[in-house]
């Protein structure tokens, strides 16, 4: 049934005076309360609502009948005072009304005083739910009621107020969350209860249009992304929104490209995170490349994300990307982190300004069916040579093995060689595939040799004064080695270069492995080189002399092995 459809039951249902029951079920987040909010407070300004009073009760956490119950009296409000939600003055009416038109033995009750705090509670809530009559009642979140309220009772109870209070009751409900032994029981006695059961399951586009509206509607950039996404869940949009407006807090003044590229990411990772049933999955989204070809057969699901990121517009996971799921899986962006990839891919924007050959190149790959072997590889290999400077190692893989895949086994291979030499000028972290955000995606073994190669060339660049810093939390073989290379008098330079907490963390991390059983040759050397710098710089003043007393060292250098080089290894300048 239509959106449009189901408002017009909607609607039919407000404004009768006839009781009824009316069953509105859909997933969450849809806009079956929403919707439901709407029309009736369009028909309270009309004075259009066909019972006297109106109470909404949701049954979240209702643990019992009564409790119910006394709910549905605490919420009631006049139709005429046209609002949704009773306050502390409308129960006081209500409960003064009640009174007044109770039974005789209740009349004792007139002389109690109503306090505005006051709550229905034994006698007086049996005599406030016997004031509940003609009244149109929604009942919400059946789904999600307390364990101790048994459906089958929320059932009965509708199904009395229908029949001995002339009452109208709407359920909004997801039976799809509901369990088993619930669902059984809702199939059961739902077509005895209920007088019509509407399906509210709105399209894509109208669920987007009913966010788009109200007292905070989402903006037209994220009702956009939303509708290419085919997303739903309207408290999902609503959450996408308050990303995007966070990331034109942080980074409005940035190129108007890269904050589109961004939104779109967001909106995509705040779906998958907060709808992961029906988004990807962050874990296949972490290391996606829509340029990867040829790949071990996937499963259904996965071609279906493959193909619905590629509608999108999303072509591969980037570093910025990552920092973005990051912030969206935390609740907050890292905003420096943010700023700093921003600028690496705003450069990255305006290089390919220069020259979007390779794109353009794959595009006609990707675009048809036509058998065009060798007029897609001479395109895709002359934007290769254009743009080599720019195109990343993942896609530097997917373009070898494609050629390769093709049969062009040679042309792959000087377009390898061709890449290494025009990248030579990169530093060793580049060529560092173990270093690489992307390195499930390097998966020719070419490529990977090329890179292993030309990482052990160059000269090593390191900031030592991070790696220290960082040995409280884990290091590598890598680290170690370069560590336990640098010379005494690289230790003092790096020791006093420091200050404050910086300081303090390196001197953590240098001394870390003293308390380190079976420590490796590696980690005994750090250690003894830090010492003898920390004695060294405790010989220049008496102050130096107590600061590093206080860390607990000797200042008998011969406790700290006379023996190691003053220079040698590589320098903390190199």
């Amino acid at each position: 049934m239509s959106l449009k459809l189901v408002i017009e039951q909607i609607v039919g249902f407000i404004e009768s005076a006839k009781p009824s029951v009316l069953c509105l079920r859909g997933p969450w987040g849809v806009g079956k309360t929403y919707n439901w909010d709407t029309v009736l407070l369009e028909k309270l300004s009309k004075n259009k609502v066909g019972l006297e009073s109106y109470a909404y009760v949701s049954l979240f956490g209702v643990n019992s009948l009564e409790a119910l119950k006394t709910a549905i009296f605490e919420n009631t409000v006049k139709t005429s005072q046209k609002t949704l939600l009773a306050n502390e003055a409308t129960l006081e009416d209500l409960l003064n009304e009640s009174v007044r038109k109770g039974r005789q033995w209740f009349r004792f009750i007139e002389g109690i005083p109503l306090l505005k705090s006051f709550a229905p509670s034994g006698i007086v809530a049996a005599l406030a739910f016997l004031s509940v009559r003609k009244t149109l009642i929604c009942f919400d979140d059946l789904e999600r009621r307390g364990k101790g309220l048994d459906l089958a009772d929320v059932l009965g109870l509708t199904s009395m107020l229908k029949e001995r209070r002339e009452c109208s009751v709407v359920l909004l409900l997801n039976e799809e969350k509901m369990e088993k032994t619930d669902q059984d029981t809702f199939n059961r006695y739902l077509e005895k209860v209920s007088d019509a059961s509407l399906r509210f399951n709105p399209t894509s586009e109208e669920a987007v249009s009913i966010a788009s509206s109200g007292n905070s509607p989402i903006s037209g950039r994220t009702a956009e992304l939303c509708s290419d996404l085919g997303i739903r869940n309207i408290r999902v949009m609503k959450k996408i929104q308050r990303n995007l407006d966070t990331l034109k807090t942080i980074a409005g003044g940035c190129d108007a490209r890269v904050l589109g590229e961004m939104e779109r990411s967001t909106a995509l990772f705040s779906w998958s995170h907060h709808e992961p049933d029906e988004g990807p999955p962050l874990a296949f989204l972490k290391t996606y490349n829509g340029y990867r070809i040829n790949e071990a057969a996937q499963d259904a699901k996965s071609a279906s994300w493959r193909a619905l990121l590629s509608s999108y517009g999303y072509s591969n996971t980037n570093e910025l990307d990552l920092s973005l799921m990051q912030g969206v899986e935390n609740g907050y962006f890292d905003t420096p982190v943010l700023l700093t990839k921003i600028g690496e891919l705003e450069a990255d924007f305006n290089a390919a300004d220069a020259d979007k050959s390779f794109e353009e190149a794959w595009k006609f790959y990707h675009d048809s069916f036509d058998d065009n072997t060798d007029e897609v590889l001479k395109k895709i290999l002359s934007a290769f040579k254009a743009n080599a400077k720019r195109i990343s190692p993942t896609n530097l893989n997917g373009t070898v093995r494609l050629f390769k895949d093709l049969g062009k086994l040679d042309c792959a291979t000087d377009l390898l060689k061709f890449y290494m030499e025009e990248r030579s000028d990169e530093s060793r972290r580049f060529f560092n595939l173990n270093e690489y955000a992307f390195r499930e995606s390097i998966t020719e073994q070419e490529v990977i040799d090329a890179f292993e190669a030309k990482a052990v060339s160059v000269p090593e660049e390191r900031d030592f004064s991070d790696l220290l810093a960082g040995l409280r939390k884990g290091w590598n073989p890598e680290d170690l080695d370069a560590l336990s290379g640098l010379s005494v008098g690289d230790y003092k330079k790096l020791f006093k270069e420091k200050k404050g907490k910086a300081l303090r963390q390196i001197i953590s991390g240098a001394l870390s492995f003293d308390s380190v059983e079976n420590a490796s040759p590696e980690m005994l050397e750090i250690s003894k080189r830090a010492t003898k710098a920390l004695q060294q710089i405790a010989k220049e003043s008496l102050i130096n002399a107590r600061r590093v007393t206080q860390l607990g060292i000797s200042l008998d250098e011969t406790a700290a092995d006379t023996q190691v080089p003053e220079a040698d290894g590589p320098s903390v300048d190199s």
